[in-house]
């Protein structure tokens, strides 16, 4: 296993793409995720997924906002939910459906899976355009993987 310290990423190793732990700030709360970027390069990682990840830095608190919004209605939507009368107005009421596990990069998206409290075997995944951050969709991480 090929492992580097990343400029951006910090240390890195390299199996089918490389990964790296990192601490995230989502939802006004620390969380240890999983990055996985998508890269063929085997001796670094594209410049690409630098910048990607430097944007989502930038624009970090805006998405929080965004995706707790589209969580939101996720939940209240979701198949056989008995709690669609929940009050979901505080994203503490929200945090209490999901935990982040990890990112993954592809391209100019970010594919962010979740720990989800209504459906533990499948979970939960939001693909985030890094270009567009309204563009985002909700659901289960083998929609997007």
């Amino acid at each position: 296993m090929k492992k580097y310290i990343d400029e951006i990423f910090g240390e890195v190793k390299y199996n089918t793409g490389w990964t790296c732990e990192k601490i995230v700030k989502l939802f006004e709360q620390e969380n240890l995720v999983l990055f996985i970027i998508d890269s063929n390069e085997e001796n670094k990682i594209e410049k690409k997924y630098h910048e990607n990840y430097k944007k989502y830095l930038f624009k970090e608190e805006k998405i929080s906002k965004i995706l707790l919004e589209k969580i939101k209605e996720y939940i209240k939507n979701y198949p056989g939910n008995e709690n669609k009368n929940l009050n979901l107005n505080n994203y503490l009421d929200i945090l209490k459906f999901i935990k982040p596990l990890s990112y993954l990069f592809i391209e100019n998206d970010i594919i962010m899976e979740f720990d989800f409290k209504l459906d533990q075997e499948l979970g939960l995944a939001i693909k985030i355009n890094i270009d567009n951050i309204e563009e985002v969709e909700v659901d289960v991480p083998d929609k997007f993987i």
